[in-house]
């Protein structure tokens, strides 16, 4: 994940991708969007929230 974080140029060091990536896992994880593994816990969500679930 944070080689897609630098990737898609959200930031360009190394330790606020990592710091991306804890929150929004911590953050999924909250609202039952995620495993605790980072997976996918709620796809439902995720395909609406990615404009694939018409």
């Amino acid at each position: 994940m944070l080689s897609l974080i630098l990737s898609s140029e959200i930031t360009e060091k190394d330790l606020s991708g990592s710091a991306i990536w804890q929150v929004g896992l911590k953050d999924g994880i909250y609202l039952g969007i995620l495993k605790e593994d980072g997976s996918v816990l709620d796809w439902d969500f995720v395909n609406r929230f990615c404009g694939n679930g018409d």
